[in-house]
């Protein structure tokens, strides 16, 4: 349909962009927006239009298209969507009769793969309809009478309006890993007829995989003939039922009526009923139960009488529904599990992650619940107390004292990674040697990794996992480098390096643990590390083994310089510890997503992505993250560790391409790219039997001997990636000093501006996501600033003007929020068990120690401002204030920022509610919680969680005088307007903005605006207030919490 500007314009809505965009206007540019109740009036609109605006006749189409009514007296709809939340179909007044209308939403519809929904009521000859999507969007009440439909842009078709194009769908098959291919023409229908090899016209013809977990990637293929059709190999998992795939659902009745099950959209056979579904099979006065078999996957709900559940989707296996809850262990009839909750599926509601706060800890130094898993590190300082070791705390400890972190606040808990690590030093969890395994000296008896996620989730709270892509340790890693397996009992156990023995499998020589030729006990662990590495780099002289030692290039061999400058910085090996794997390696990348979607499976909620500059933008948007996002859903958060340590948003002030802005965005041009498939792995096999045309002593350096293996390589997958990924690096830095030098500013200039992140004057709108990667980031130029919370906040709103929203100067070197794809969805920290910010008085390798007045208005900076806030362990009392954060093995961990925080939570606390907690009288814990800066995180928490738009709303600067820190900020959706204005420290006056009434939620303090313009006095350093606007959707909360020390 086509608008006039007229109608667009009196909407308050940008006519180029609705006319640009009209195709998908009301799916697209609608949903989860503050534009819902407008689409609502533009719907209505639309159908009540005269024909001259625009708008097809129907009737006349009708007339035109000789439709024949559906002989059956069935109404079949086609509901057009492509986002991500599945449409709902809504329907009243059943052939004039209420008898079988249904309760709101209604009925979800069922995913044809081909950009269309459908629902059929049955027996119907006429229907009033809605369609619905969520909460943020609904049609106007619709009216059809017995046939079939299609509903797009707004528009009733009597046929399918894609039936002029052209198409082609891939459908999994589900018996094989083969697939079909269907093409769909307007005279045609492949395979159906038979077609001879070079018939017909169908070169670049967009492709769709159907995933087995439902997900849709679109590509283009060149088909030349009709075998192409039913003989591609492309979907890699098989997608047959295995003989014992059934999924059993029980529902608890209590005695009450016995449900029905309404379901759609099963694996590997789509499965489907009618409304209001089957009905289960009584089992006894308590429960009710229905089987699906030969079923991996169902989406399903329950329907009793006029109410239905909400939508839920199983796995195979066995399952139980109470209280709104899923168990995958039958709970106890009179309330709880009879496994103590342990075995609870229930994984956290999943939602939009900027409405959390994060509190980071390294588990291994947190509680220590199990002191028979304690395990020092053989390369622990000799000075260490031997009641201290480096794996003290568990899962055990941290289960014990979730309630403690619940009782600060936050509802999120992001760990140290958890996989099986091996070093010297490795009790942080950043040298893996296995990705699939947990490492055993976090577990104790009973308690596992999947324990600890379902404790998380039994409170209401979301757990992080810190997960490393880029390298392992340099004892291989167990899948791919096989070398060692651990050995706990020879003598010393896992506290000494003895403990690695050769595994099975091992590629290490048999002279390695000879040490006979060696002077020294230093030289000969010299030798053993020089050897594991070429061994997995392959860098080792081929001719004394006749064999590659990599033979699938499974790591980087570029480079071992420890680069962390140009190019090489994501391909060369950033430390001793750190061997940088091939992710360009179609091979090793699914190695990495594979193994860690098993963890998404267990119920994680977000990860934390380590070295994120290391590896290349292109190789996280084409290898890593659409596997972790299909994985994982829409709601599953990313975010990424792009170390900078720059007061500027852009690396070194010169290069985008390692900066952390830059991997919030997808790619902006085609590059060559070789993705995983069959033919992946015969190719490696080919190559690995091929011996090597030369050696290392051919050349005068390795260098040069790095640059041959590049060359060499070019036409294997990893190679044609890296190609790619060096042009990619290219086309987006400015290496000042390197050989790709760009005139000053060129590269900043090239990249994409955004405004998600800011408000139009004091207006919400729709982030315009279109172009955003599925990876969030650290604002690391943020934490690098926070020497004060002023230079902070400076930091990132700069060279912008907030009144035009327009970019000052694309090429300034600094940068701003404006970089990012939407910074509202950055983390952000003051110090971390890495860093604190640079120009401290302790600098930047030394925990914050400014004093508790500047960490209090730092925490008003963080808990207020646009981002996703994080505190690290111990920050509530300034613990190790000025230590060292990390000196390696030169000092005990006790005198470092990473010492053992247990005995600060000594005693019992029970958190009721987040911030809401009682503690043991007179102990540890409790004189911690009632510490000055716990109080401020408390208070400052509850207030971040009762106000949406200190979560998720852009923010402003406009028509704002200040003299420290202010900003405003709004958030709006359906259910929620929600604005606020933000001085901390300073006095502020906001001038233009909304009349009504505000409230501060600090004091309570009430000021009705009449003329546009609200003062605010200076509360003082450390402190803040957050005028609330009273609006019809979001009242003020009023007052919130008690006075702190500082927020009064």
């Amino acid at each position: 349909m086509d608008l006039g500007k007229r109608d667009l314009d009196t909407r308050g809505i940008s006519v180029a962009k609705m006319i640009k965009e009209r195709k998908r206007f009301v799916n697209k540019y609608i949903k989860h927006t503050a534009f819902a109740v407008v689409a609502t009036g533009l719907v209505a609109a639309a159908l009540a239009l005269p024909n001259d605006v625009g708008r097809p006749d129907v009737e006349k189409v009708l007339e035109q298209k000789n439709v024949t009514q559906n002989a059956k007296g069935n109404i079949i709809l086609h509901y057009r969507w492509d986002g991500e939340d599945t449409p709902h179909v809504y329907y009243e007044n059943v052939n004039g009769s209420e008898e079988k209308s249904i309760s709101y939403p209604g009925v979800p519809m069922k995913n044809t793969k081909d950009g269309w929904y459908t629902y059929t009521i049955q027996d119907a000859k006429s229907a009033d309809i809605i369609f619905s999507i969520g909460d943020s969007y609904e049609t106007a009440t619709l009216t059809r009478t017995a046939g079939e439909w299609w509903f797009d842009q707004d528009t009733w078709y009597a046929w399918n309006p894609d039936d002029e194009t052209e198409q082609t769908t891939e459908y999994a098959s589900t018996s094989s890993k083969k697939t079909t291919k269907q093409a769909e023409k307007a005279d045609t229908l492949y395979p159906n007829k038979t077609v001879n090899d070079g018939e017909g016209t169908y070169n670049k013809k967009d492709v769709t995989t159907i995933a087995e977990d439902g997900s849709i990637k679109v590509g283009l293929s060149k088909i030349t003939s009709a075998e192409e059709y039913v003989d591609t190999y492309v979907v890699a998992q098989d997608l047959s039922a295995a003989d014992d795939a059934s999924i059993i659902i029980h529902y608890y009745t209590g005695g009450s009526e016995v449900p029905s099950i309404y379901y759609w959209n099963g694996l590997p056979v789509d499965q489907e009923t009618v409304w209001p579904g089957q009905p289960m099979t009584y089992e006894d006065e308590n429960w009710s139960q229905y089987t699906f078999k030969d079923t991996n996957k169902i989406n399903f709900l329950f329907t009793v009488g006029m109410n239905q559940s909400k939508d839920l989707t199983c796995k195979k296996g066995e399952w139980w529904y109470k209280d709104g809850k899923l168990y995958s262990k039958k709970p106890s009839d009179n309330g709880g599990s009879n496994n103590g909750g342990s075995e609870t599926v229930n994984p956290s509601e999943k939602s939009d992650f900027r409405e959390e706060s994060i509190y980071f800890l390294m588990t291994t130094r947190f509680y220590d619940g199990d002191k028979s898993n304690n395990v020092h590190c053989w390369d622990e300082n000799a000075k260490t107390d031997p009641n201290d070791p480096a794996w003290r705390g568990d899962f055990k400890g941290l289960i014990e004292k979730l309630d403690y972190i619940k009782a600060l606040g936050f509802s999120a808990v992001w760990i140290t990674p958890v996989v099986e690590n091996a070093s010297g030093l490795d009790y942080h969890g950043y040298h893996a040697m296995n990705f699939q395994k947990v490492d055993e000296r976090y577990l104790s008896d009973g308690v596992s990794y999947q324990t600890l996620i379902n404790e998380v989730h039994k409170r209401g709270m979301k757990i992080v996992q810190d997960v490393v892509f880029n390298h392992t340790g340099n004892f291989g890693e167990t899948n791919l480098a096989p070398m060692f397996e651990k050995d706990s009992t020879v003598e010393g156990g896992l506290e000494t390096v003895n403990c690695m023995k050769k595994c099975e499998n091992s590629i290490l020589p048999d002279n390695y643990y000879d040490s006979s030729k060696f002077k020294n006990s230093n030289e000969f662990g010299t030798w053993q590390y020089q050897t594991r590495l070429a061994l997995m780099k392959d860098t080792k002289d081929p001719i004394h083994e006749g064999v590659r030692n990599d033979p699938k290039t499974f790591y980087h061999r570029y480079d071992n310089s420890f680069s962390w400058d140009f190019y090489t910085v994501q391909l060369g090996q950033m430390a001793g510890d750190c061997v940088d794997l091939n992710t360009e390696n179609p091979i090793v990348s699914k190695y990495i997503t594979d193994s860690y979607t098993k963890y998404i499976n267990m119920g994680i909620d977000a990860f934390r992505i380590d070295t994120v500059k290391h590896i290349s933008r292109l190789t996280f948007n084409n290898a890593i993250l659409p596997a972790l996002r299909a994985a994982g859903g829409k709601d599953f958060y990313m975010f990424g560790e792009v170390c900078t340590k720059s007061s500027q948003i852009w690396y070194r002030g010169e290069t985008p391409a390692l900066s952390g802005p830059f991997y919030t965005w997808k790619e902006n041009k085609d590059y060559k790219w070789s993705y995983y498939d069959e033919s992946v792995e015969s190719a490696y096999d080919a190559y690995a039997a091929t011996p090597p045309e030369k050696v290392y002593s051919d050349f005068s350096n390795e260098l040069a001997y790095d640059n041959w293996r590049l060359e060499s390589e070019a036409d294997l997958p990893h190679g044609i990636n890296m190609a790619s990924t060096e042009q990619n690096y290219n086309d987006n830095a400015n290496d000042v000093g390197g050989k790709n030098v760009k005139e000053g500013g060129t590269a900043q200039a090239a990249q994409p501006v955004s405004d998600n992140a800011f408000l139009n004057g004091n207006e919400y709108h729709k982030p315009d996501t279109e172009q955003a990667s599925d990876l969030n980031v650290i604002d690391f130029t943020m934490h690098w600033n926070f020497s004060t919370a002023k230079k902070a906040f400076e930091s990132t709103t700069g060279n912008y003007d907030y009144k035009t929203n327009t970019v000052k100067n694309k090429k300034d070197t600094a940068g701003g929020d404006y970089t990012y794809n939407d910074s509202t969805w950055n983390v952000t920290y003051v110090d971390s068990h890495d860093y604190a910010p640079d120009g401290t008085q302790s600098g930047f390798t030394r925990r914050y120690n400014e004093g508790e007045e500047a960490w209090a208005e730092n925490l008003c900076l963080l808990f207020s401002f646009r981002g996703i806030p994080c505190i690290y362990y111990g920050s509530e009392v300034e613990f190790q204030a000025g230590k060292v954060i990390d000196d390696g093995p030169n000092v005990p961990l006790c005198e470092t920022g990473r010492a053992y925080f247990g005995d600060y939570l000594e005693g019992d606390v029970t958190a009721s509610d987040f911030g809401v907690y009682t503690a043991e009288a007179g102990s540890k814990v409790e004189e911690t919680l009632a510490a000055p800066l716990s109080q401020q995180l408390i208070r400052l928490n509850t207030i971040r969680r009762k106000i949406p738009a200190l979560q998720k709303g852009q923010y402003s600067l406009a028509d704002i005088d200040y003299s420290d820190i202010a900003f405003k900020r709004r958030y709006t959706d359906s259910k929620t307007d929600s604005f606020v204005c933000v001085t901390i420290t300073g006095k502020a006056t906001f001038n233009n903005i909304p009349n009504g009434t505000y409230v501060d939620a600090i004091t309570g303090t009430e000021t009705k605006v009449t003329n546009g313009t609200l003062s605010i006095d200076a509360p003082g350093k450390g402190n803040m207030r957050v005028y609330v606007l009273d609006t019809d959707k979001t009242p003020a909360p009023g007052k919130i919490g008690k006075d702190t020390t500082y927020l009064k």
